[in-house]
């Protein structure tokens, strides 16, 4: 089953949930850029999250405190507008990142100049130190000037690099300790991340997520780093992710990465498009949006200067308390309901009302009266968003590796080999059956359904539930030659 495509026609996405100053920039880019209101509308949440994270959290009513960031996938084909719709969307940040860039290059001239002043005092110190020691005598107070001398010692600017994204493990870790930790792992042609070594460290990137602290050891030299906030925001072509799914999509979900994203394909717009030329892409509704971005970037410019990073706190009013209740109780039903179809529903569901929170803050930030209080109204909109995105995993069959098509196709082989007796071939059999004499790998129970569910969808076996004698509910499959 490919998953690039939106598989139900009626889940449009759903841009009326969104803050007016969001929806305008999605419904102006959609109709200027002329590309999927999926693309444009993952776009703007990702940079939204982007310029958010290094000043916002999130305090839950238990004293919890997490992260607004987001871990966003749209899934688009070339001729889709992916680059198109990153760099109109993106250019506040771009800019930012091009501004900062300029200012290093001059701070970092001043911090040689001062570097070396500084390194001519401690020549002079220890050489003073030098001479007393030969001479036996006290250098008590030397001593005192080297330590304070040492407390003065120029630090190296940061330059707040906000976007990585042809990069490894090592690389970023550094980077977010001795930059800013505040960064993303954003691309509009993704096939870079999933192919690249960005990937080979999937822990890592879940503790990005979680907002923990994160230890490095290396021979070179150990670091810590706390308070730390990360997004991505990636934009793939079906082949390119169906290719990694089907080679590592089992490590992706059973580590807990793909549980932590919203995933979503596009409706194309290839061949409904109209030839009209647009010279300001996005309008006046853009340009707002870019506004409450650039507000955003300079407070955090603002805290990175001023050498102490301290966050505003998110809190929930007690009616998105209890909205929020609702919803995770939902989430928790779901796991339920559709754990045995995939390994990745579990994981994902258990994410649901994280990832609805985070979104119904940035949506305060557009929507709110600066108060601080996320509203149940956020909170409500919010779900829309985040239901959308799981829907388009649950309709994908929660992104199937390529283990899924051998396991199906072993479980087929096995089903038409069957025979009742000598002469005739077994038509119908017992799913419990199956799991008692099937093939070893199969008698997994999660790995069982998903090979069924495989095979029902191509038509070669059906599935019928039937009453036992004692009143429980059995499955038979009946096998398609």
């Amino acid at each position: 089953m490919s998953v690039g495509v939106v598989k139900d026609k009626k889940a449009t996405y759903p841009v009326e949930y969104f803050p007016q100053i969001m929806r305008n920039a999605i419904e102006s880019v959609v109709r200027d850029v002329q590309a999927p209101p999926e693309l444009v509308g993952t776009a703007i949440l990702g940079i939204a999250s982007l310029a958010l994270q290094g000043l916002k959290k999130i305090r839950y009513p238990d004293g919890r405190v997490r992260p607004l960031s987001l871990y966003l996938t749209v899934i688009a084909d070339s001729g889709e507008r992916k680059t198109a719709v990153y760099n109109v969307v993106g250019q506040p940040v771009f800019a930012f990142e091009k501004a900062c860039r300029k200012k290093h290059e001059m701070l970092i001239v001043d911090y040689n100049a001062e570097l070396q002043s500084w390194k001519v005092q401690e020549q002079s110190i220890l050489k003073s130190i030098r001479k007393k020691t030969e001479k036996g005598v006290s250098i008590e107070s030397e001593n005192e000037r080297l330590k304070l001398h040492y407390r003065i010692k120029p630090k190296s600017p940061v330059l707040p690099k906000m976007i990585y994204n042809d990069t490894t493990p090592e690389a970023l870790q550094s980077g977010l300790y001795n930059n800013i930790p505040s960064a993303s792992l954003m691309s509009d042609e993704a096939g870079v991340f999933f192919k690249g070594r960005a990937k080979s460290n999937l822990g890592f990137l879940n503790q990005l997520w979680d907002g923990s602290s994160f230890d490095v050891e290396r021979k070179t030299g150990s670091f810590t780093v706390d308070d730390c906030m990360f997004t991505i925001l990636l934009m793939i072509q079906t082949d390119e992710f169906e290719k990694y799914v089907k080679k590592q999509g089992d490590y992706a979900v059973g580590s807990g990465f793909f549980s932590r994203f919203m995933i979503t394909g596009v409706t194309s717009m290839q061949g409904r498009r109209d030839t009209k030329t647009v010279q300001n892409a996005g309008g006046d509704s853009l340009r707002l949006f870019h506004e409450k971005i650039e507000e955003a970037l300079s407070s955090f410019e603002e805290m990175c200067n001023s050498g102490t990073v301290t966050h505003d706190y998110y809190t929930l009013s007690e009616q998105a308390q209890t909205a929020l209740s609702e919803y995770q109780k939902k989430a928790e039903d779901a796991i339920i309901q559709h754990k045995d179809k995939s390994p990745l529903f579990e994981g994902m569901f258990s994410k649901f009302s994280e990832n609805l929170i985070r979104v119904a803050a940035l949506f305060e930030y557009f929507d709110g009266d600066n108060s601080g209080v996320i509203s149940s109204k956020n909170v409500v909109n919010a779900s829309k968003i985040v239901i959308f995105y799981y829907s388009y995993l649950l309709t994908s069959g929660g992104l199937r590796s390529e283990t899924v098509d051998q396991n199906a196709d072993l479980l087929y082989a096995w089903l038409v080999s069957r025979k009742d007796n000598y002469y005739s071939y077994t038509t119908h059999i017992n799913k419990m059956e199956i799991r008692r004499k099937g093939p070893y790998k199969l008698r997994n129970k999660i790995k069982l359904n998903a090979a069924l569910e495989f095979l029902e969808q191509e038509g070669k076996v059906g599935i019928q539930k039937l009453r036992n004698n004692n009143g429980t509910m059995g499955e038979t499959i009946v096998i398609n030659r």
